[in-house]
C-alpha cells in the first residue's frame, strides 16, 4: 500500500522499483490519494488498484483481501499452466490467453520415462501408486527448474519438460535427475529412468475449444524426442541426446558422451545421430567407458551396417 501524497517521497519511483522486482500478478500494489488524476498515473506505473481518500478502514481491508484472493487464484492456475508458457506467448495472465495463441521458437525438449513402471506398481493400491508417483516427481522436477526448465506436462509416469535457454541446461538437469535416483529413497525401489533430449524448432500454443483448452507443443522435434525416449529404453542406457542438442551445447567437452545409434522418424528421410551421456555414473565406470569409447562406437557402426555378428563380438570384447 503506497500513499501517493506523503511528503518528500517520490511515490512513482517507489512503485517503479517494486514493479522492477515483482510483476503485477505476483505482488499487488494499492495506491492511496485524494485525486483521480493521481490514480491514473499510478495505474500507468503498474498499480493494481487506486483507493480514494478519505479512507474507510473496512473498505480498504476489503480491497486488500480481494487483491490477495486474485494472487492466490493466479498462483493456483500456475500449478496447472506453467507461467513460462504465458511468457513465451507474451501474455500477462491466463485471462489474456485465447484459443489459437501460438509462437514458434527453438527449444530443448526432455522426455523422462520410468522404466518398468508396470512391475514397480504391482501390488500397489491406486492411492499408493499416486503417492509413489508424486514422490518420484518431487525428486525429479527440482533439477528441471533449477536449470531454467519447466514441466510442460505429466504423461502418466513420464515427464515432458522444456528448456528455452542453453541446451546444456537440459543435460545438466538430466544428470542431476539420474544422480538423485541413487541419493534418495528411490534407490530402495530400484527406480530407473530413461531420459531423451532433443533441440529443435517447435510451436507452443493453445488447443481445444472455448469451453476447454490446453497448452501444448507441436512439431517434428516432439516426435523425434518421443522416438528417442523409446530407443533409450530399448538400448538400456539412461540419458541420450540428439546430434542437434550436441551441436548446441555450450561446451561439448564438459560432458562424457559416446555415439549410440541413429533415429529414424516417420516422414523424415534423414536419420538423426543420438549420443549416450554417462556423467552420472560412478568414477570407475566413467573411466572404463571413456577408455572403450572408440571400440564401442566402432561396434555400433558395424551393427548399423548390418554386421551384427562382428558387432556382437566387439561388444563382448569390450565387456571383458
Amino acid at each position: 500500500i503506497i500513499d501517493f501524497e506523503l511528503p518528500n517521497i517520490d511515490s512513482l519511483a517507489c512503485l517503479a522499483a517494486i514493479r522492477s522486482a515483482f510483476s503485477f500478478d505476483h505482488l499487488p500494489v494499492l495506491i492511496l490519494s485524494s485525486c483521480n488524476d493521481i490514480g491514473i498515473k499510478g495505474y500507468d506505473a503498474g498499480a493494481n488498484m487506486h483507493v480514494l481518500k478519505p479512507i474507510d478502514a473496512h473498505c480498504l481491508l476489503t480491497h486488500v483481501k480481494m487483491q490477495l484472493s486474485f494472487v492466490a487464484s493466479r498462483q493456483a492456475a500456475a500449478r496447472f499452466v506453467p507461467n513460462e508458457f504465458l511468457v513465451y506467448l507474451n501474455r500477462g495472465s491466463l485471462l489474456e490467453v485465447h484459443l489459437g495463441d501460438s509462437v514458434q521458437r527453438a527449444m530443448t525438449i526432455m522426455f523422462a520415462d520410468l522404466r518398468g513402471f508396470t512391475s514397480l506398481s504391482e501390488g500397489m493400491s491406486p492411492t499408493e501408486t499416486l503417492k509413489f508417483m508424486n514422490n518420484y516427481f518431487q525428486h525429479m522436477v527440482p533439477f528441471i527448474e533449477l536449470n531454467e526448465g519447466f514441466v510442460d506436462k505429466y504423461i502418466g509416469d513420464s515427464i515432458m519438460a522444456l528448456f528455452g535457454g542453453s541446451a546444456s541446461s537440459a543435460v545438466v538437469a538430466a544428470i542431476g535427475m539420474q544422480k538423485a535416483l541413487v541419493d534418495s529413497e528411490l534407490q530402495k525401489m530400484k527406480v530407473q529412468v530413461a531420459i531423451a533430449i532433443h533441440t529443435g524448432e517447435m510451436i507452443l500454443g493453445t488447443v481445444g475449444f472455448q469451453g476447454r483448452m490446453d497448452t501444448t507443443v507441436l512439431g517434428d522435434s516432439i516426435n523425434l524426442a518421443s522416438r528417442m525416449e523409446s530407443l533409450v529404453k530399448e538400448y538400456g542406457c539412461d540419458i541420450a541426446v540428439s546430434s542437434s542438442t550436441l551441436g548446441m551445447l555450450d561446451d561439448e567437452s564438459s560432458f562424457h558422451l559416446r555415439f549410440l545409434a541413429n533415429v529414424e522418424v516417420r516422414g523424415r528421410t534423414q536419420r538423426t545421430h543420438i549420443y549416450e551421456v554417462y556423467d552420472h555414473c560412478d568414477p570407475e565406470e566413467i573411466r572404463l567407458m571413456d577408455e572403450t569409447r572408440y571400440d564401442f562406437e566402432s561396434a555400433v557402426g558395424h551393427y548399423l551396417d548390418g554386421e551384427e555378428a562382428l558387432a556382437q563380438q566387439m561388444f563382448q570384447q569390450i565387456l571383458l
